[in-house]
């Protein structure tokens, strides 16, 4: 072990290779941390054999594994056990007291409002850890609604580099309409994925919007497709499917303007932790059009990133049709994204998370 450096254990439900927002903030903190920090992660997400990651089959079956964790938490001095999700918080606790360790534990999204009663136990939890570090003012709202003492929540924003960064903003055909992209989980109605759609219908067919391309996959995909058709939407929209990072990449860079509609659904009890994909978007160039609720707020930067009521149709057809006939101004805020992106320093986020879990 390198002398100085601490020894960290992460406890983790969502890590790489696995796709979200979740996995991709805990990959960055490992990696973007360790010239200071020793991790070892344990995990249920499956994925190739690596050093200093050990994935389990499950909590229940990972004795062993955190058997081991523990010893090599114990001949560190320093040491901390971090918790990667709101529901691994007695998993924590428990282990942080097992070892004599700090912890500290990582808040984000609707993982923080309990849905059954294992959820309830789960996320009292937090309420003993020594740090609870959350990803924006609202995430940290939410904490402390469970019981956690403000004075052990901290905030800190995500920003981290972007496996979709160019090397310029994207360029834009003269007498072309402008390319909309959304990216996101199919899944959950508070992505709100059908107000595109509603764009869509009412700018295609004028030529405003040339295509309205939606990235991701799950259950909600057939019903968009079928809003897609009964709205009229249905030319001017690609739904892409699944892709992978450098699929997404080279897509994006034909693409013009980016959308983040997300909502705060009271009903379904979602909402944006943050909105990584708002930051994701600027590394390529685009500007972005936000859903101004919850975490997104956060995640916004002016001038490139514009909050806008996302149950307002209207403010968000006119933003998209005033971008898409003053391409002074959209290659404006692009170039504005692109170089917010480029300057984002991830070793320094990184190293502001370790010290706010550190306490």
């Amino acid at each position: 072990m390198t002398a100085g450096r601490a020894r960290v254990l992460l406890l983790a439900i969502d890590y790489p290779p696995v796709s979200g927002g979740i996995s991709r903030l805990l990959g960055h903190l490992v990696e973007c941390s360790a010239d200071r920090v020793e991790w070892r992660v344990v995990t249920t997400s499956r994925g190739p054999v690596e050093p200093g990651v050990q994935r389990v089959p499950g909590w229940g079956r990972s004795s062993m594994e955190l058997g081991r964790a523990a010893r090599w938490l114990r001949a560190s001095p320093d040491r901390l056990v971090v918790t990667g999700h709101p529901f691994l918080a007695p998993v924590g606790v428990g282990l942080g007291a097992a070892v004599r360790a700090r912890t500290g534990a990582l808040a984000y999204g609707r993982e923080l409002v309990p849905r059954r009663a294992a959820h309830h136990t789960a996320l009292a939890g937090l309420r003993a850890h020594d740090r609870v570090v959350a990803i924006s003012g609202h995430t940290a709202m939410m904490v402390e609604r469970l019981g956690v003492a403000p004075g052990r929540v901290r905030v800190v924003l995500p920003a981290f580099g972007s496996s979709w960064l160019r090397s310029s903003a994207p360029a834009r055909r003269t007498g072309e309409g402008v390319r909309l992209v959304v990216v996101a989980r199919l899944a959950e109605g508070y992505k709100n994925i059908e107000l595109p759609l509603r764009i869509a219908s009412v700018l295609g067919p004028v030529g405003a919007i040339e295509e309205l391309v939606v990235v991701g996959d799950g259950p909600r995909r057939g019903a968009l497709e079928e809003r897609a058709r009964r709205w009229g939407a249905a030319p001017f929209v690609r739904f892409t499917g699944w892709l992978r990072d450098d699929e997404v990449r080279v897509l994006l860079g034909s693409c013009h303007i980016g959308l983040f509609p997300s909502r705060w659904s009271r009903a379904e009890e979602g909402f944006e932790g943050f909105g990584l994909v708002i930051h994701e978007f600027a590394a390529a160039g685009l500007p972005v059009l936000v859903g101004d609720e919850a975490g997104a707020r956060d995640a916004a930067v002016a001038p490139w990133a514009m909050l806008i009521d996302p149950d307002d149709l209207g403010a968000w057809v006119e933003s998209v049709d005033r971008l898409a006939n003053d391409e002074d101004h959209r290659v404006e805020l692009a170039r504005a994204a692109w170089e917010w992106a480029a300057a984002v320093d991830s070793a320094l986020t990184a190293h502001e998370y370790v010290e706010a879990l550190r306490g």
